[in-house]
């Protein structure tokens, strides 16, 4: 991958450059890019040693690397099965857009491995508890989580995976709901704050599954990325907090968002593109369809711990509304961020399902 793109410098790239640059006089406050504070400061640290942007696309393979590997120590901590911590591994490695983005001065190269790194801290917190692993998995994960807006699936699903048991604990009905409401309540503030500088509702009155779709010339490869809003389409007040507005929107036109929502969905999951070419669109619909049905299985066996079933799908469930909620991206970079997890189940219940095969093969009734 590096031999084919090299170091590669797009045009969100010079916001990140900005800021890091800026952070040589101090630590400050940037509304919108705050948000992306993890990377601005993984860039301000290499650039201390090399300002060539080389330095900073090897270092993100070489952390991509140790991703790799992080990866597969967690599924065998989680699963005692080299078996299934390989080809965990070899999935993730495999999937042929994770290994791009480190060419990339973006952020997704950082966050796809930092989410992996806090994967593999979780897994040996719950393994062997204590206040310096949990202290470790506070650090890791908050920093995942400043990498990028949709941070916040990580750092909501580990919120939630260390209250699981105390909640659940909880003996006086009212305190636990109070605890859940609370708890709900500051992942939603966090959200709200972070939306304050993106314009949703331009997003809604357009119609776009993809951002700025609408601004390129008419072609028929485009269409099915828009959504026809309604005729008369209501406009929330501007005044509003971000998250009242798509709660209001969605109360005035509940099937037009919904149909906004599921289409972003689709063009999620399934990772393709009408732009895209043929093989692209095939190799994903043949990794990906098989990877869910895989994990779908997985979350359900018996094998996984109950708060490791819930991490997952919390983690899941706000990374995906959080983007189904804005907009999807030309390149499809969102989804990068699940596949650790996505391999991670998958990859075991691949194994497992093999192996009663096998056995029911050699030991037929």
């Amino acid at each position: 991958m590096f031999l084919k793109y090299g170091v590669m410098e797009v045009n969100d790239s010079a916001r990140y450059i900005e800021y890091a640059t800026n952070l040589s006089t101090g630590f400050y406050f940037d509304p919108h890019n705050f948000w992306y504070f993890g990377y601005a400061l993984f860039i301000f640290m290499i650039r201390i040693v090399s300002k060539d942007y080389l330095a900073l696309i090897v270092v993100q393979y070489f952390v991509s690397y140790l991703a790799v590997l992080s990866l597969y120590k967690t599924s065998l901590i989680l699963f005692n099965d080299i078996r299934a911590a390989l080809l965990t591994a070899a999935c993730f490695s495999l999937f042929i857009e994770i290994p791009t983005w480190n060419s990339y001065i973006l952020a997704e190269s950082l966050f796809i491995s930092c989410t992996c790194f806090s994967l593999y801290v979780l897994a040996i917190f719950f393994k062997h508890q204590s206040h310096i692993r949990l202290a470790v998995v506070c650090v890791m994960v908050l920093f995942t989580a400043l990498i990028k807006p949709t941070g916040i699936a990580i750092a909501a699903a580990t919120a939630i995976a260390l209250l699981y048991n105390p909640i659940v604990n909880i003996r006086n009905g009212w305190v636990r709901f109070s605890v859940v409401v609370i708890s709900v309540a500051m992942i939603l503030a966090v959200a709200n704050r972070m939306l304050l500088t993106f314009d949703v509702m331009e997003n809604y009155q357009k119609g776009e599954v993809i951002y700025d779709v609408t601004t390129l010339p008419p072609d028929v490869q485009y269409e099915m990325l828009v959504v026809q809003p309604p005729c008369q389409l209501y406009v929330p007040d501007e005044k509003a907090q971000p998250i009242t507005k798509i709660v209001s929107f969605i109360l005035h036109h509940p099937v037009y968002w919904l149909r906004l929502f599921l289409t972003k969905l689709f063009f999620l999951l399934v990772h393709v593109r009408p732009f895209w070419s043929t093989g692209h669109n095939i190799f994903s619909l043949f990794f990906l369809l098989p990877s869910y049905y895989f994990l779908a299985r997985g979350i359900q066996r018996e094998g996984i711990n109950i708060v490791a079933k819930v991490f997952i799908l919390v983690y899941l469930a706000v990374h995906v509304v959080s983007v189904c909620t804005t907009s999807e991206d030309w390149d499809g970079r969102f989804l990068m961020p699940l596949l650790p997890v996505i391999c991670l189940v998958s990859g075991r219940e691949v194994v497992a399902q093999f192996s009663a095969f096998v056995t029911k093969r050699d030991h037929p009734h």
